[in-house]
């Protein structure tokens, strides 16, 4: 097992060019003028085989205070998350020996590690790849080459997602559909994806595709015990309900699980899931209707 310099990675990429002088970087001149989130005190995990990708996002990054760490492979990467938590992860899908898929699946089983966002890197249309990211585990994807702007709002997102209470946000005419009913994060969903209203739709297709008979998949697992199987599951179905802003469900099945591991009030947890559950559902059907028409 390769050793790997964890502590000094996390604040230092050595071979950066100008890891001791910011006014020497090579990227000054072409990165915007944009707002820097704060991110003092994060652990954000930069997986991709091709140097001059980390560089670039280490360059975004290192200005935000966060602890940054880089490494060149599934391997690598899955390697240092047993020994470290990360509140971020961003992976390349396209690697050799072992892809994005597979490393973010083989991350979500380190008991630690299974609520960790991951963020897909990819080259191809993120229409084709986004649903495919989703069933791994991964919370969202970005396309290649990066764009510094969708960069940062990803990354905010991410780490200051807030949980206001009946927060909707307009967006595209959808304004305040739900607001006493059930919590959609719209405006969140669509920052995610650059306000593409029909990628929305696509994902909002591929929701209700997914929870068709989550009812009794659900309920199946009041009967076993936690695993390792049933937490990935779980957390897939949270993936797929951030997707398309659906927070209060995606709390509901944290609430779940967190229920399920102690043993405690699980069957009130799985009603809770089941009211969110069925009015998502409701809240998504009116919103599927009604995107067309913007």
């Amino acid at each position: 097992m390769p050793i790997f310099p964890v502590d000094l990675m996390s604040y230092l990429y050595q071979g950066y060019p100008d890891a001791q002088d910011p006014n020497a970087s090579p990227y000054k001149e072409i990165l915007p003028d944009l707002q820097v989130p704060n991110l003092i005190g994060r652990q954000i995990l930069i997986v991709d085989d091709v140097l001059s990708n980390r560089q670039y996002m280490h360059e975004l990054l290192k200005s935000t205070g966060c602890c940054i760490t880089l490494v060149d492979s599934g391997k690598a990467a899955i390697d240092v998350c047993q020994i470290r938590l990360f509140d971020l992860i961003f992976m390349d899908i396209h690697m050799p020996d072992m892809n994005g898929y597979d490393t973010t699946k083989a991350i979500k089983n380190i008991r630690y590690a299974r609520k960790t966002h991951v963020v897909g890197l990819t080259s191809d249309a993120i229409d084709s790849v986004l649903v495919t990211c989703l069933e791994y585990g991964m919370t969202s994807c970005l396309s290649k080459p990066i764009n510094a702007e969708d960069f940062y709002s990803t990354v905010t997102f991410m780490l200051h997602k807030q949980n206001n209470e009946q927060r909707i946000v307009a967006q595209n005419g959808l304004e305040n559909i739900f607001f006493d009913n059930v919590n959609i994060d719209i405006q969140g969903a669509l920052d995610r994806i650059n306000n593409k209203s029909d990628l929305y739709l696509k994902l909002i297709n591929a929701f209700l595709k997914r929870v068709e008979n989550l009812d009794s998949q659900l309920k199946i697992l009041l009967d076993k015990s936690v695993s390792s199987e049933s937490s990935q599951f779980l957390e897939s179905i949270r993936g797929t309900a951030l997707s398309v802003g659906a927070t209060e469900l995606s709390d509901a099945l944290s609430g779940y699980e967190t229920a399920l591991q102690q043993g405690f009030e699980a069957k009130l947890a799985y009603d809770i899931c089941m009211d969110a559950l069925h009015r998502t559902c409701k809240a998504m059907k009116v919103i599927e209707r009604k995107i067309p028409q913007l």
